[in-house]
């Protein structure tokens, strides 16, 4: 690899100025009735302006690869030198927009082991294909030491998983969490029953259940939407201790990343999922973004159980081991049920004043028809509906939630509705502590809960109600590995 200076392909100009251009165009938009010739003058220099200063901080911008490290060099009205080490480099994302399929580039991301800008990659540089595909073998002979990667080995890779369109539309819809999918559920019912009561008592439309159905779109459709284009076509392999990911129908990505990378796996299930008899598998992994909105790492969409495991144990066999689950103690049934009778008391009390103000509104209506003779059992029937939730809560709260311990690995089982297996290593772990409430503390009971690093910065994980001795003993674990030497940093860092 070269070592000689070099800049960005011209057209991240391009790139970073189209998402400004379009926000100006839709400031433009939503305010073009108060239009002026003063207002015209001022707003539109700005797009010749800001494309005259990313030229010229394009020019200004110089990038080199040396035997140690990536240099980006920047000689503006600020100058800037920045040094990203090879061996701090977590990761190195690829990403192929609309405009880079236009100028037949790539956009490589550079990501580095911190928590602190975790999902902002350290560095976003833009080549063509080519000299893309080459920066990307010499930073994986560096990083990784594998000399025989290659771009096009790694477009010839078998998946570990096949993943159809099926899949991906399960996943984007059922994937989601079941709140999101229950509340847009309601304002979709919602919108419905607004048209259709409309319409039979007036017989005339007049855009009822519009705003319900737009909130209906903008919470369930357009999130699966994005998750649809985000993870179609998902290919993801591992080659020695390296995985490898790609996905994206009109952004592509690709990245790979060292298993000792991954802090920790989840398999999750949403109530939906469980339904079909499906999970998909997420992995924390420090230094993966991609951009400001990356999430944690798929590294398979929802599949039934038993090709869940086959993945599990092809991918990551490093995070499997005997687990003995140790169900919740007796005494967390009390700890829970207090807390649901707080719950219902709650709920009772703001079901009651909402009576109240609804029987309030209807008295002062002359004529009471039967659409709005409904609208005043509303409080009670959703009052209803949560204490009913909040029971069936507490109760399935008992039994789901579990904890495993091994050797270098334990296992929160956690979630009642939408749940989790979350298996951490030892040696990943920041801070783990032991929070007790006063009810908890009078049982003997706590709360674990451990600090990670993961692709979206630091995540906290709790474990459910257990014995404070067993919770002592993951604290306990994590020092004693550090006191015998069978935790060792340096190679957990690499």
């Amino acid at each position: 690899m070269s070592v000689d200076r070099m800049r960005c392909h011209p057209s991240i100009i391009l790139e970073t100025l189209f998402p400004a251009v379009l926000v100006l165009v839709f400031i433009i938009m939503a305010s073009v009735q108060a239009w002026s010739d003063l207002y015209f003058a001022i707003m539109a220099p700005i797009p010749v302006v800001l494309t005259m200063f990313l030229y010229w901080r394009w020019s200004k911008t110089w990038i080199s690869f040396t035997d140690e490290e990536v240099v980006v060099e920047r000689d503006t009205l600020f100058k800037m030198k920045k040094r990203i080490p090879y061996s701090k480099i977590a990761s190195v994302n690829v990403n192929r927009g609309l405009v880079n399929r236009l100028f037949g580039t790539s956009r490589i991301q550079i990501n580095i082991n911190s928590s602190i800008n975790a999902a902002i990659p350290e560095a976003v540089l833009s080549f063509r294909i080519d000299i893309a595909d080459s920066i990307r073998e010499f930073l994986a002979s560096r990083m990784y030491g594998d000399s025989a990667f290659t771009v096009s080995a790694d477009a010839d890779a078998e998946t570990v998983v096949s993943i159809d369109w099926k899949d991906v539309l399960l996943h984007s819809f059922f994937g989601q969490s079941s709140a999101q999918m229950l509340s847009g559920l309601f304002f979709l019912l919602y919108s419905v029953a607004q048209i259709y009561l409309a319409l039979s008592i007036t017989g005339v439309y007049g855009g009822e259940g519009l705003l319900s159905l737009f909130v209906f779109i903008g919470v369930t459709v357009i999130p699966s939407v994005v998750i649809l284009f985000h993870y179609a076509n998902l290919k993801v392999y591992r080659s020695g201790d390296t995985i490898y990911l790609q996905h994206g129908l009109i952004r592509t990505y690709r990245t790979s990343f060292k298993v000792t990378k991954i802090n920790a796996v989840r398999v999750r299930t949403t109530f939906f999922s469980r339904l079909m008899h499906r999970s998909f598998i997420e992995a924390e992994v420090v230094g993966l973004s991609s951009d400001s909105n990356s999430k944690r790492p798929i590294l398979c969409l929802m599949k039934d159980y038993a090709e869940i495991d086959r993945v599990f144990s092809e991918l990551v066999p490093e995070f499997l081991y005997d687990r003995e689950a140790i169900p919740q103690p007796t005494a967390s049934k009390r700890v829970l049920g207090v807390k649901c009778v707080l719950w219902l008391v709650l709920i009772g009390a703001a079901t009651y004043v909402s009576s109240l103000y609804a029987e309030r509104i209807l008295a002062s209506i002359p004529s009471i028809t039967g659409y709005e003779a409904l609208l005043g059992f509303t409080p009670l029937i959703v009052g209803a509906l949560l204490a009913l939730a909040t029971v069936l809560w507490s109760v399935r709260a008992y039994s789901t939630r579990t904890l495993s311990a091994g050797e270098e690995l334990f296992t929160f089982e956690i979630g009642v509705v939408d749940r989790q297996a979350v298996t951490i290593s030892y040696d990943k772990v920041q801070i783990a502590n032991v929070v007790r409430g006063p009810l908890a503390r009078r049982y003997g009971l706590g709360v674990s809960s451990v600090s990670l690093l993961s692709s979206l910065g630091g995540v906290k994980i709790q474990s459910g109600y257990f014995d404070v001795g067993e919770l002592n003993r993951i604290h306990e674990t994590v020092m004693d590995r550090i006191r015998t030497g069978k935790y060792d940093y340096r190679k957990a860092s690499r």
